[in-house]
């Protein structure tokens, strides 16, 4: 039997089979890369998982929206509470371009983490290479304009 769970606004699916209830990863992946994802996964892991490690979870949920500042200034909470007629988060506004240059923020982003890169300076880092970036892939939209011209 399925049901569902309200957390904040967000609806999370759950399933119970043979007596353990299970929750949808699908419908919080849909936030991924949110404030929100990861406010939702807080609040399922400290009551349901004995080795929840609040600390360790506090700085994870600090490091979800460096790729978001990097590209569009602002956390994805910031950018909720501006655009509060908006459904959906900022990524489901973004165009092609924003979108494949946050994957790739998103990867190094998780690489500087691995090399012990500051959150500081994985900011500047990440700033200067969505503006490299996004510059290269709006100066290839054009020429690809023009050439059909």
């Amino acid at each position: 039997m399925k049901s569902k769970l309200q957390v904040l606004d967000q609806s999370i699916s759950t399933t119970t089979r043979e007596g353990v209830e299970y929750i949808c990863i699908t419908d919080i992946a849909k936030y991924k890369g949110s404030d929100c994802a990861a406010h939702i996964i807080g609040i399922w892991e400290k009551p349901n998982n004995p080795d929840f490690k609040v600390l360790e979870f506090e700085d994870f949920k600090k490091e979800v929206g460096i790729p978001n500042v990097s590209l569009f200034g602002v956390r994805a909470k910031q950018w909720r509470d501006e655009n509060p007629t908006e459904k959906g988060n900022m990524r489901d506004h973004a165009n092609i371009h924003q979108l494949v240059c946050l994957a790739n923020l998103e990867s190094m982003n998780a690489h500087y983490i691995q090399q012990e890169v500051s959150q500081s300076e994985r900011i500047v880092k990440l700033n200067q290479l969505a503006i490299q970036q996004m510059s290269v892939l709006l100066k290839s939209d054009t020429q690809l304009l023009h050439n059909d011209e």
